[in-house]
């Protein structure tokens, strides 16, 4: 009886073995199908996190081209005032030098003018002061309030005469200016 009790323990001790076996293979098998399910949620993070930094890198590349139109968009805008204005800047910078040279031109005639008016005043005067003298000493005085008489009109010509060059001369000065 021993030997069966040997043979039914072993027995039972072989079951028991095998289903230890059968145990530690649905162990080992959970535990690679654990493997795989981590492995395959690594690969899907790590895919996660690649979308993402492809998304990052999209939207800075985005921001990145929108600034330049932008950027580009406003200097053209800027060139063109820019060209506008130097163009006012050039046609006001001419209107001002034909408006310089007119100026100058009419400025050198005036002078012309001036001298010219200077001499053209002056030589009549003169001669008339001038033949006012020559009148008074053509004819002699007889009597001495004669003379005075006459000494006091020529003293009077010759008064008004400076006192009229005077005037002339200070406003030909005035207009020179």
């Amino acid at each position: 009886m021993q030997l069966t009790l040997n043979n039914s323990d072993l027995e039972l001790q072989r079951t028991r073995s095998v289903a230890k076996l059968m145990s530690y293979k649905y162990s080992n098998k959970q535990l690679e199908a654990q493997k795989l399910r981590s492995s395959i949620e690594a690969q899907h993070a790590r895919h996660q996190a690649n979308d993402i930094i492809l998304v990052m890198i999209l939207t800075v590349c985005l921001i990145i081209f929108i600034a330049f139109t932008l950027y580009n968009n406003f200097h053209k805008r800027m060139m063109k005032r820019l060209n506008l204005a130097n163009a006012e800047l050039e046609e006001n910078h001419q209107l001002l030098m034909e408006a310089k040279e007119r100026a100058e031109a009419d400025n050198r005639a005036k002078t012309a003018f001036i001298n010219n008016m200077d001499e053209d005043i002056r030589q009549p005067l003169n001669a008339v002061v001038r033949s006012a003298i020559a009148i008074a000493n053509s004819h002699p005085a007889t009597s001495m309030a004669e003379r005075d008489a006459n000494l006091r009109n020529h003293q009077e010509v010759q008064r008004n005469t400076n006192e009229l060059l005077a005037i002339l001369s200070d406003a030909l000065k005035k207009a020179q200016l």
